[in-house]
């Protein structure tokens, strides 16, 4: 991703893009060059925490009912310390936003109760504020500080059971008062695809104890104000999008001056790519919306830990053949090193109309034909 390396933060920022969104986090190693880099390019991130702190059978606060304050506050402290989130008491300005869990109601949804998804994340909440506190942590000079997030699925109203035997079905619709929704009618203000759990975390964090029993240490209610934005993946076109949530949450009381961006969006299985330049520049018209902040495409490039229907995504794809470099030993990995390759377009068409919609170009230096020539010429 570096300037020594394959240049994607700098492929990126060609493209116009100003913040990348990265998933999970070791929290054994410094992200300092990375951040650094971002901010060479002008570029901020959306980081997250990895699932392992929720859902590892032996580390995971899964262990615990899902009270992740004390799993949680011990694994941001050494993420802000040990990887250098915080220097000498201050954020790295490259973090925008810290996600606390990728779509918690599909990973975690129904184990003992209803309330798992929901207590997971006020009470991570809860743990990241005060580890903050612990690292001693002071706002940037102009009195901000990162935000926090948790991104919800673009699923409608219901949420898995992974425990069969608690459940009645596989599928339990959550729009209803038992779960702290107060309009329960479908396209309501309150129930639609993402829109049902922004609403629920906006109501537990209300009312924790009276909700989901849970005793918070801070003042979760002045947080959620000041520094919570709401989030969702979603790979619809944007006309549903501004039907099933923008126009609705706009609405709804309790949510008035609050934000949310698409944290995955590409509507490629609906609409054709020049479709999707013109609802990306829908997206960015903040007249229209104001708010919506913006929307992470999906994605930078083909993950290859995936299976099947998940390949599909990816505007760039990896060279097999082509190998510029390997990594050094990464602790606790079975394998001393690992081949970086170089990369390719995937998808011409969607990569330009993408890069065009938000301003940018197709980088000069997106892929490689050999080491010893380096980066080609992308024409």
């Amino acid at each position: 991703w570096a300037e020594s390396g394959r240049h994607d933060i700098a492929n990126l920022a060609a493209m116009g893009a100003n913040v990348v969104r990265t998933y999970g986090n070791d929290d054994r190693f410094s992200k300092r060059e990375f951040l650094d880099e971002l901010a060479q390019n002008k570029m901020k991130v959306v980081t997250g925490l990895s699932n392992v702190w929720y859902m590892d059978a032996d580390q995971g606060c899964i262990t615990k009912d899902f009270d992740c304050y004390s799993t949680i506050r011990e694994a941001y402290v050494d993420t802000l310390v040990v990887g250098e989130f915080v220097h000498e008491g201050y954020y790295h300005n490259s973090i925008e936003v810290v996600n606390l869990m990728n779509e918690p109601n599909l990973n975690i949804g129904w184990y003992s109760t209803s309330k798992n998804y929901l207590k997971a994340m006020l009470s991570a909440l809860d743990g990241v504020l005060d580890a903050e506190k612990k690292v001693g942590v002071k706002p940037w000079i102009n009195g901000t500080l990162p935000k926090f997030t948790a991104t919800w699925s673009y699923a409608d109203s219901s949420v898995p059971c992974h425990k069969p035997a608690a459940c009645v079905d596989d599928q339990i619709n959550v729009c209803g008062s038992e779960f702290f929704i107060r309009n329960p009618v479908p396209d309501s203000d309150e129930c639609g695809p993402a829109l049902t759990f922004v609403v629920q975390m906006y109501y537990v964090v209300q009312d924790p104890e009276g909700t989901i029993g849970y005793s918070p240490r801070n003042d979760l209610k002045a947080a959620f104000e000041t520094r919570w934005v709401h989030s969702f993946n979603v790979f619809n076109q944007f006309s549903d999008i501004q039907r099933q949530f923008l126009t609705p949450f706009a609405k709804h009381e309790g949510l008035s001056g609050h934000k949310v961006f698409l944290a995955e969006y590409n509507p490629e299985n609906y609409i054709s790519a020049s479709q999707t330049a013109g609802d990306i520049q829908q997206i960015l018209d903040k007249a229209s919306h104001p708010a919506l902040l913006g929307a992470a495409f999906f994605q930078y490039q083909v993950a290859y830990n995936k299976m099947g229907a998940e390949r599909q995504w990816g505007l760039f794809e990896l060279e097999p053949d082509t190998v510029m470099a390997k990594t050094g030993y990464i602790a606790g990995d079975k394998d001393k090193s690992h081949d970086i390759n170089c990369l390719r377009l995937r998808d011409s068409e969607m990569a330009q109309a993408v890069a065009t919609a938000y301003g940018g170009h197709l980088p000069a230096l997106a892929r490689c034909d050999t080491v010893a020539n380096g980066f080609a010429v992308v024409v």
